[in-house]
């Protein structure tokens, strides 16, 4: 577990580093029966190698981390968290970040009604996710479909990472709006700016 929160510490600062990390965390575990923190491990290995920009290593361990997402928790499990959707909305991450939109999109909308009640900060992420997903695309429509339900989630459980999420929405419309005066942009526009109201960023 300890490897494994170093490597997410370290993912932008140090991609080599959180890469072996990583693999650490997964070597400690070989052979033995941890439940969810296999998929987390592995997720993390998929994240860790995205971050480093390498793309086999990325959909190796993306597609173990999916194969096993499955696995029910035991006891003592560290990564109850790590359920179906979870794990989908982390990989979707690395496909963004591969700039691959259409298999993020993919994965989000699989997963996007099996979140489980206890897990709304985590759903709220995935939310903010799907909406800079779909940004990218340059489907705005089902944006507008998906922009309310993704701020209200936001501002019902914030963190960190949907804030993160939705900055990255407001820098790309932004960016497009120079160009693209249309209605469908400026109103997503607006609804991501007032839900970040206040951020320090901006």
């Amino acid at each position: 577990m300890i490897a494994m929160r170093r490597s997410n510490i370290l993912l932008m600062r140090d991609p080599s580093l959180a890469v072996d990390l990583a693999a650490e965390a997964a070597q400690l575990i070989d052979g033995r029966s941890v439940g969810r923190l296999r998929a987390s491990i592995a997720r993390q290995q998929a994240l860790a190698a995205m971050a480093d920009q390498d793309r086999p290593s990325f959909e190796r361990h993306a597609a173990r981390a999916l194969d096993i997402e499955y696995t029910e928790p035991v006891a003592d499990d560290h990564a109850v968290y790590a359920t179906r959707a979870y794990v989908a909305s982390e990989i979707a991450l690395g496909f963004n970040g591969f700039r691959d939109p259409e298999k993020a999109l993919e994965l989000l909308l699989e997963h996007h009604n099996c979140w489980p009640d206890d897990q709304q900060r985590d759903y709220a992420v995935a939310c903010a996710r799907l909406l800079r997903t779909l940004i990218a695309l340059h489907d705005y429509h089902s944006a507008l479909d998906h922009v309310d339900g993704a701020v209200r989630n936001y501002l019902a459980t914030p963190s960190d990472r949907a804030r993160r999420e939705l900055r990255l929405c407001r820098k790309v419309i932004r960016d497009r709006s120079r160009t693209d005066r249309s209605l469908p942009l400026h109103t997503l526009r607006k609804r991501i700016e007032a839900a970040l109201q206040g951020d320090p960023q901006p």
